[in-house]
């Protein structure tokens, strides 16, 4: 929800709160995912900042997210519960850390690092939106070295990684991605219609959310109208109980 309203410091209070609670608690290799969260939260203040017209002078705010995830990965703690998922675990540090060299501007050093990535993830499959991430990086490489084309094959298949991950705020974040490129190509139609894409799944997503509220609290007056309903059976219980007797003793 934090993310979702760009709310960064309260996010990473979350997520540095849920990393802390994972270590403690939960099984070995449950803090990656809230680590991965925080790059891509500092990932989003990139691309915000972009939008902004503001030049991205220096990645030092990300570093300590990067270096938290890397940790964990290092230290083996990135397994999960299905073995089968584990392969991918190993790269996702080296795959955070090229997209946010290719957002930072650096496209040679995040396209170095992406190639020395290529052969490793070759076949490993793992989850969809592993390598929505891998199609964000290269994007952003290809945007810096002006290869617009590419570019925008890249965030298309990003597109399509999303929605087999059904991981909507990707696939929100792909559409502006496009429609950021299209804008810089003077493709205003494109731009529009991509950002119109966006925000119809923003709507549905709103819709969806609001008719997940409305069934819970549907939930909790049902829940206590049972309650109010058990409460008065007791109590006419308790009553009929006190009555009888009375009859037997009279």
């Amino acid at each position: 929800a934090y993310l979702g309203s760009r709310n960064a410091a309260r996010a990473h209070e979350c997520l540095a709160e849920a990393v802390a609670l994972a270590r403690r608690h939960g099984p070995e290799g449950s803090e990656l995912h809230p680590a991965l969260n925080a790059v891509f939260v500092e990932t989003l203040n990139l691309v915000d900042q972009r939008d902004a017209g503001v030049t991205v002078a220096s990645l030092d705010a990300i570093q300590p997210y990067l270096a938290q995830l890397q940790a964990i990965v290092g230290r083996g703690n990135g397994r999960m519960l299905v073995d089968a998922m584990v392969p991918w675990q190993a790269h996702a540090a080296d795959v955070a850390r090229a997209k946010v060299l290719a957002l930072g501007g650096q496209a040679a050093q995040a396209a170095a690092l992406l190639q020395a990535l290529k052969p490793r993830l070759a076949g490993l499959g793992g989850p969809a939106w592993l390598h929505c991430f891998v199609d964000w990086a290269w994007a952003e490489v290809a945007a810096g070295e002006g290869r617009h084309d590419d570019a925008r094959t890249h965030l298309e298949a990003m597109v399509e990684h999303a929605l087999a991950a059904e991981f909507e705020q990707l696939v929100c974040l792909a559409y502006r991605l496009l429609s950021q490129q299209a804008a810089r190509r003077g493709q205003h139609r494109d731009a529009l219609l991509h950002l119109q894409r966006m925000y119809q799944r923003e709507w549905t997503l709103r819709a969806e959310a609001i008719a997940s509220r409305e069934t819970i609290v549907g939930w909790q007056v049902e829940l206590r109208e049972s309650y109010e309903a058990r409460r008065r059976l007791q109590a006419a219980a308790r009553r009929l109980e006190r009555i009888s007797m009375e009859d037997h003793l009279t």
